[in-house]
């Protein structure tokens, strides 16, 4: 399957599988579902939330994860990704539920840890990848289009926190970010004057690319490899399953090696591990 996020996103394309395998069976239910144009009618009636992206962002300086030095770049920037087990999800999985947390707002933690490990920055900043499905509309979760959007991330690590508070602060923060999601990245960073981006890395957390339990009968898919341009030198889209949590590090060889892009992998599996034993 091919497609453009300016078309189609990761929840379109879970929606379409599971569709092509009803069709396979003569499932196919007769009734239409809820229009693109519906949600991009409702997302226009919203207020304008500028003021608080102005606001969360107000003097947060550029977070970069760290180049290559020139000499070891490469002529031909290349478009490389690594996969990286983090491990089973029931811990995590547990211990969000136990601590009235998700598990996005732990590895959204776990991520900024990293990145102030590679920046020697204690406020943090990096792009999250939201399904914009959220929207009070009966169906929503259905529509096959393009309404995921980015939205920026800030973290502040400093010593004088704890882990279990930093979680804390971040699952509220989640929440207001969410309420003001329906903006546009690029209209607020005009708004802020960043001379360039304000980040260079994004975090997507996301389900799995296939329809259904292989146990079960009928069709099934399975992703074999998944492969999506980006702007950002550095994404890591985190997939959790039923037995297993990966991390797909999609990087440019301008930024990073092979091994360092497993290495960044390794130290994001390191993070939540210290995460889930500092608060259990």
């Amino acid at each position: 399957m091919e497609g453009r996020h300016a078309i189609i996103d990761a929840v379109s394309v879970l929606h379409l599988i599971k569709e092509l395998a009803l069709a396979y069976e003569g499932k196919l239910p007769s009734r239409k579902g809820l229009q693109y144009s519906s949600w991009v009618s409702y997302a226009l009636s919203l207020p304008d939330c500028m003021d608080f992206w102005l606001e969360y962002l107000a003097g947060a300086k550029p977070c970069h994860f760290p180049r290559l030095p020139r000499e070891r770049q490469p002529v031909t920037d290349v478009l490389n990704s690594v996969e990286v087990s983090l491990g089973h999800p029931s811990p995590p999985r547990k211990l969000c539920a136990l601590n009235g947390l998700t598990i996005t707002n732990l590895l959204q933690i776990a991520w900024g840890v990293v990145l102030r490990q590679h920046t020697g920055s204690d406020d943090v900043c990096f792009g999250t990848l939201v399904t914009g499905r959220e929207a009070p509309l009966p169906g929503v979760h259905d529509i096959v289009g393009s309404i995921f959007n980015v939205l920026a991330c800030r973290l502040t690590l400093s010593e004088n926190m704890s882990l279990r508070e930093r979680l804390q602060e971040n699952q509220v923060a989640m929440g207001n970010r969410l309420s003001n999601q329906y903006c546009s990245l690029f209209e607020v960073m005009q708004r802020i004057d960043s001379t360039g981006s304000l980040f260079n890395t994004c975090l997507s957390v996301e389900q799995p690319l296939s329809n259904s339990n292989p146990k079960e009968p009928g069709v099934h898919f399975e992703a074999l490899e998944t492969r999506e341009a980006t702007e950002y030198d550095i994404v890591a889209v985190v997939t959790v399953g039923e037995a297993e949590m990966t991390a797909n590090i999609t990087y440019w060889s301008s930024v990073l090696t092979r091994e360092q892009a497993i290495a960044v992998g390794r130290e994001f599996r390191l993070a939540i591990s210290t995460i889930i034993e500092h608060i259990r």
